[in-house]
């Protein structure tokens, strides 16, 4: 039993043209348009609030950059002050109050990566600033703290 192929009609004429109609014919329909669309809101939506959230602990990261500096320079000059450095070992108070002097600081100032007040002598979870103490190696040095109690770097 012979089986006969069924000839495949021919995909271009005998002048090289398709006879096979493109699927795109230079114009994008209203659909096709749309779906772009749809796929660039959603890429959109679901990528453009990660570089938000960069960009806003680049900012945190900044203004806590900005308060560790400022926080040396006014334990630097409670020390010329007073001749000794704060004891800053549970609070900001020394330099609130100021003492007999002046106050170095309005207020005790709030780290913004680990959106803490708190001060102690060691790197605790929840505190925000590390101090040194007032006396040996890292007396008067001060650094800030992630939420998880480490120690940043800058």
């Amino acid at each position: 039993m012979d089986m006969e192929r069924p000839e495949t009609p021919p995909t271009q004429s005998s002048a090289g043209r398709r006879l096979v109609r493109p699927l795109f014919r230079g114009r994008a329909t209203a659909v096709q348009t749309a779906l772009v669309f749809l796929f660039l809101g959603t890429l959109a939506a679901n990528v453009g609030p990660r570089f938000g959230a960069a960009a806003e602990l680049k900012e945190r990261r900044a203004d806590t950059i900005r308060q560790l500096s400022s926080l040396r320079l006014c334990i630097d000059r409670y020390k010329l002050r007073h001749g000794t450095y704060p004891d800053l070992s549970r609070s900001f108070d020394a330099l609130v109050a100021g003492g007999e002097s002046a106050p170095v600081l309005t207020a005790a100032p709030i780290n913004s990566i680990s959106r803490s007040a708190a001060v102690s002598t060691r790197a605790t979870p929840g505190n925000g600033w590390e101090y040194g103490g007032i006396s040996g190696p890292e007396a008067g040095t001060i650094f800030a703290l992630d939420a998880m109690g480490k120690t940043l770097d800058f």
